[in-house]
């Protein structure tokens, strides 16, 4: 037979209802964290992608922007370390 005490539910002490919290806390956090970053890079590739498009809508004969077509190879270097961090 069983007693009251065996159907009365156990109740958590305070450092086990903490771990609790941080156990069910920790991966929503890292989650985030997570997304925020792969948002940050998803916002530098598109800067690139804008200013790319940009430089190559230059003319060519445009002698008064030429020299903003010397930073297409940084930007190219810059697309390639940002496509490899999301890989």
């Amino acid at each position: 037979m069983t007693s009251v005490t065996d159907l009365m539910p156990v109740t958590p002490s305070i450092d086990q209802l903490g771990q609790i919290i941080a156990n069910v806390a920790a991966p929503a956090f890292l989650l985030g964290a997570v997304a925020a970053f792969i948002s940050v890079l998803i916002s530098r590739t598109n800067r690139v992608i804008d200013r790319a498009q940009f430089i190559h809508g230059i003319a060519a004969n445009d002698s008064a922007r030429a020299f903003v077509k010397a930073d297409l190879p940084r930007l190219q270097e810059r697309a390639r370390l940002l496509n490899r961090s999301q890989g």
